[in-house]
């Protein structure tokens, strides 16, 4: 994808992420990352693999290193970025209905007949949860993922009318996305009891 922009746009790919969605959504906090935190202004992250200073990733973990690049930024950004690209103000409404189109997968969120268990679907670079079982909840849309010394799931979620955008960050490296954290956050804040 990165490549597929650079060569499209003739400029690079921090400056196209800028450029589309970073200024034109004021996202305050938010950059491509192109180096090493050697000052350590992000938030602290552990990974048992990065022995050397007390097992921090900032100071060794050159964000390059990942070929699509990394996007640097605060959780209050991620949401922002959540719930403007949910409301249509990134993506046009038909490039964002095509996005959303959700492709079914076998998996399913949570343990069957927990209130936070759905079924997960693929989007394009998103992932898609619907068909819950209990609880109020409907569709969610968001993303996770993790690298060195972090793992994040973002994403919004309608409930009874309301939207809730939520981003949920371990600044310590995890086997897996943090998706049913996520999930249990969303019951939590809306005092529906958890199984």
């Amino acid at each position: 994808m990165r490549l597929i922009l650079e060569e499209v746009s003739r400029d690079t790919y921090g400056d196209v992420i800028r450029d589309w969605v970073i200024d034109p959504i004021k996202l305050e906090q938010t950059y491509v990352g192109t180096g090493l935190d050697t000052e350590r202004a992000l938030l602290p992250a552990y990974d048992r693999k990065f022995s050397e200073h007390n097992y921090d990733v900032r100071p060794q973990y050159h964000t390059d290193w990942i070929a699509t690049g990394v996007v640097v930024s605060t959780m209050k950004d991620v949401c922002r970025f959540h719930r403007k690209l949910k409301n249509s103000e990134i993506l046009s409404d038909l490039s964002l209905s095509q996005m959303l189109a959700a492709n079914e997968t076998p998996y399913w969120i949570g343990p069957r007949g927990a209130p936070f268990n759905g079924k997960l679907c693929n989007g394009l670079g998103i992932k898609v949860c619907n068909d819950f079982r209990v609880g109020e909840l409907d569709t969610f849309y968001g993303h996770g993922g993790d690298c060195p010394g972090y793992s994040i799931w973002a994403g919004c979620v309608d409930v009874r009318g309301k939207r809730i955008t939520i981003c949920v960050v371990r600044n310590e490296t995890i086997e897996s996305t943090p998706d049913l954290p996520w999930m249990r956050l969303v019951e939590n804040l809306l005092g529906q009891k958890v199984v």
